[in-house]
């Protein structure tokens, strides 16, 4: 898949909205305009590092934490603990 432009961006966006996607990590370079995501209610995070290489423990450790972080403010109180 190549990288997304500001139109096929628009119509990306379709989809992560069905999907209620409120996060995106950008692990590529820029090649839209973030705007289009943040007017949708999306947040972008830059987190690059070389296509077809691992990422270094520190954006590893970045995703975790947006992972986390997400989970906590959309907890769903209803649900059983597993503790």
């Amino acid at each position: 898949m190549s990288a997304p432009d500001d139109t096929s961006m628009k119509r990306c966006i379709k989809d992560l909205e069905n999907y209620n996607v409120k996060h995106l990590a950008r692990s590529c370079e820029k090649t839209y305009d973030e705007e289009l995501l943040q007017n949708a209610g999306i947040r972008v995070t830059e987190l690059m590092f070389p296509d077809g290489m691992l990422p270094e423990q520190e954006i590893i450790d970045k995703w975790l934490n947006i992972v986390d972080k997400f989970f906590e403010e959309n907890a769903d109180p209803t649900a059983a603990s597993t503790e």
